[in-house]
């Protein structure tokens, strides 16, 4: 026992020390890389009655904008989705459904706080958290992703450059998830080259999964489209960003003026859509507009309830 527990710590310290080695590994983003993953996931949740087994694809390119002041690289990520269940033996497919943002990541992995609320864990199964020093490195390391936490451990079991993570958030205490990540960090590259996802959800129903995240490949954009991605992803940043400060003073007035601030703040955007040549982000500003309707009668609904406690 005394001997397998030595050969244990000096394993681990061995694999820790090719961690560490010249430095604590960090991202190496270059503005201009454009990143691509492939997204894999089953589960198969089952209550008394009934079972359904969950099937979700999904493809994801990163593309490194530029580096900003503070150290941050900002990014341009889509991300398309397809889901497929199948229950008492049919087959039903949704999706696929695509999203953009922006995001701000540090060579640590740590973020900037993002007002998309729906980003979920997606960035974080890109880009986990790394150790920033020596210290986290050999005793682990905790870092909070939008409203993820992530605790990580280097897996000392396993080859050079593998870590584990697991993920918590009160959307998860509240459904009674747990998940939990092996990551394969490819130190030549400067990025997480794979990972594997374990879930279980210990509610009704139930549920069970694996998941895997896969770098499929690095590209290098051409700096002339670097430079009108710069400007196209600043463009609508600006426009989202005066469009959801507009639609957020429009659900301050009364419905008339309210309709007339909707409106001007729809037109605006509009005009700034049409202005972007990249086709993510101009079908992004597309499916905002295709919302406004629907946004607006939110916008009037929440102020005549007010109205009516008044």
């Amino acid at each position: 026992m005394v001997y397998q527990f030595k050969l244990a710590v000096v394993g681990a310290v061995l694999v820790l020390a090719r961690w560490a080695g010249a430095e604590v590994p960090q991202y190496r983003f270059v503005p201009g890389q454009e990143l691509s993953y492939r997204i894999d996931w089953t589960i198969r949740y089952s209550a008394p009655d009934r079972s359904a087994l969950h099937d979700d694809y999904a493809d994801a390119v990163a593309r490194v904008v530029r580096k900003n002041g503070d150290g941050s690289y900002r990014m341009l990520i889509r991300w398309k989705e397809t889901s497929a269940k199948t229950a008492n033996g049919a087959q039903t497919f949704s999706g696929p459904w695509s999203d953009v943002f922006c995001l701000d990541v540090f060579p640590d992995g740590r973020e900037l706080q993002t007002r998309d609320r729906g980003l979920g864990t997606m960035p974080g199964m890109l880009f986990p958290p790394l150790p920033r020093n020596d210290q986290e490195l050999r005793n682990g390391w905790t870092a909070k992703l939008q409203d993820f936490t992530y605790a990580c451990t280097a897996d000392a079991g396993k080859s050079e450059y593998q870590f584990r993570g697991t993920i918590d958030a009160p959307v998860m205490q509240r459904l009674h998830d747990s998940r939990s990540t092996r990551y394969s960090f490819d130190n030549a590259r400067g990025l997480v080259s794979n990972s594997v996802d374990t879930f279980v959800r210990d509610n009704n129903p139930n549920g069970a999964g694996t998941g895997t995240t896969q770098l499929v490949a690095v590209k290098v954009i051409p700096d002339a489209e670097l430079a009108r991605l710069t400007k196209d992803m600043d463009t609508y940043s600006a426009a989202s960003e005066a469009y959801n400060q507009r639609m957020k003073h429009a659900g301050e007035l009364d419905t008339e003026r309210a309709r007339d601030v909707a409106h001007q703040a729809e037109t605006e955007f509009k005009a700034a859509v049409e202005k972007i040549a990249d086709g993510d982000l101009k079908a992004a500003g597309d499916r905002v507009l295709a919302r406004h309707s629907e946004r607006l009668e939110s916008v009037l609904a929440s102020i005549s309830r007010g109205a009516t406690r008044h």
